[in-house]
């Protein structure tokens, strides 16, 4: 919207304070999780033993680390899918995934720190990746902050949304840490079957919606609302 309200360089300067914004929140909530590991494993997995707990805090401080590079992935991907570029946040996955698999295997090998140290690397790849490819579509990091009344505006528009998400991934660890203290592995069972129940949302609503999204916000900006129903009709029709 606010790249055809105003022009490209305005929606870049938005989009570089939302990338400073995300930094900033990224490592308050790192440095929170890296003092209070302990505690947080506690309360999220509450029955694990001694020596899982142990293993749980050394990994979590590793890997929290990676949050920062998730949230400016996410704005880099949307950033290509609103230029026409879909191919690469689609495939972001496969060289994350290798990178991942590879820490998996040496850790197996030597020691489980290396799949905390590959979890965050894999991030780190994808973000270079990320940057790179949205350095071709014609994005420039830079300090200068856009518009505080563009942000307010858009964290009005978003705090639904995480209001929902927070809904969701609450009730997602309520039930990792009654099925902690069920069994052993019982968080592993959980997660598989989680996996299991998401495999085709995942495959055709994601898909879709990551498509269909950017247009949808094209025609609303422009005003085009006909369209723009059209288009999530065919869509809806499709799912």
């Amino acid at each position: 919207r606010i790249k055809l309200a105003n022009s490209n360089k305005s929606a870049i300067r938005f989009m570089n304070s939302l990338i400073i914004v995300s930094i900033i929140i990224s490592v308050s909530i790192f440095l929170v999780i890296y003092f209070l590991t302990k505690e947080i494993i506690f309360i999220l997995a509450s029955g694990f033993d001694p020596d899982t707990i142990e293993i749980a805090i050394k990994l979590t401080r590793i890997t929290s680390f990676s949050l920062m590079f998730m949230i400016i992935n996410s704005i880099l991907g949307a950033f290509l899918q609103v230029n026409r570029n879909f191919f690469i946040p689609a495939i972001i996955i496969i060289p994350e995934q290798i990178v991942l698999i590879t820490s998996i295997l040496i850790g197996s090998t030597y020691t489980y720190t290396y799949l905390g140290y590959g979890y965050m690397f894999s991030y780190l790849v994808g973000f270079l990746i990320l940057f790179i490819f949205s350095n071709l579509k014609g994005y420039r990091f830079s300090c200068k902050v856009a518009d505080l009344f563009e942000l307010k505006k858009f964290l009005f528009l978003v705090t639904p949304v995480f209001i929902t998400v927070f809904a969701n991934d609450l009730n997602v660890i309520i039930d990792r840490t009654l099925a902690s203290r069920i069994m052993p592995g019982g968080i592993s069972i959980f997660n598989y079957a989680s996996t299991i129940n998401n495999f085709m949302i995942t495959i055709i609503v994601f898909s879709i919606s990551t498509i269909m999204l950017p247009q949808l916000a094209k025609l609303f900006s422009n005003n085009e609302k006909q369209k723009a129903v059209k288009v999530f009709e065919e869509n809806s029709i499709i799912t």
